[in-house]
C-alpha cells in the first residue's frame, strides 16, 4: 500500500509540474521578445530541481538511452509522457534552429514510446505525432 501511494503521488507531482511548464511556455508564445533559449533554460531548471528530470541531457540522448532515462522516473504515466511532450514540443515551436527541431524529433519520441505503452489508442496522440512529422518534414 505504502509503495502504490508513493507511485500515485509521484505521478501527481509530474503531473502538475509538467501542465505548470507547458502554461507558462504556451503563455510566452504571445510574447516574442522571449526567446526559445530563456524558456528551455528555465524548464530545464525547474525539472532538475522539482524531480531530478535533467532535460538538457535527455536532449542529447538517442533513442535507446532516451527510454532508458524515461523509466527511471516512477511519475512518468502514458499521461505524463504525453504532458512532456507537448513541453517539447512548446519549446520545439516555432522551428527556426536546430535546438527547435530536436525538441520536436523529442517530443516525436516521446509520443512514439507512449503510444507503444498505453494499451489505449488515441486519436488525439496521433495527430499530434502526425503534426510533428509535417512539421519536421517527414
Amino acid at each position: 500500500m505504502e509503495k502504490r501511494d508513493y507511485l500515485l503521488r509521484e505521478i501527481e507531482k509530474f503531473s502538475l509540474l509538467l501542465q505548470a511548464l507547458l502554461n507558462r511556455l504556451e503563455g510566452r508564445r504571445d510574447n516574442p521578445t522571449l526567446s526559445v533559449e530563456t524558456d528551455a533554460s528555465e524548464a530545464e531548471e525547474e525539472l532538475f530541481r522539482e524531480s531530478g528530470f535533467e532535460l538538457g541531457g535527455f536532449l542529447r540522448m538517442d533513442g535507446e538511452s532516451s527510454r532508458d532515462y524515461l523509466a527511471r522516473f516512477e511519475g512518468l504515466n502514458p499521461a505524463n509522457l504525453e504532458l512532456l511532450a507537448e513541453v517539447l514540443t512548446a519549446l520545439g515551436t516555432p522551428l527556426k534552429t536546430e535546438n527547435n527541431r530536436i525538441c520536436l524529433a523529442k517530443a516525436l519520441d516521446v509520443l512514439e514510446l507512449c503510444k507503444s505503452r498505453d494499451r489505449t489508442f488515441s486519436m488525439d496522440r496521433e495527430l499530434k505525432i502526425a503534426e510533428i512529422r509535417n512539421a519536421l518534414g517527414g
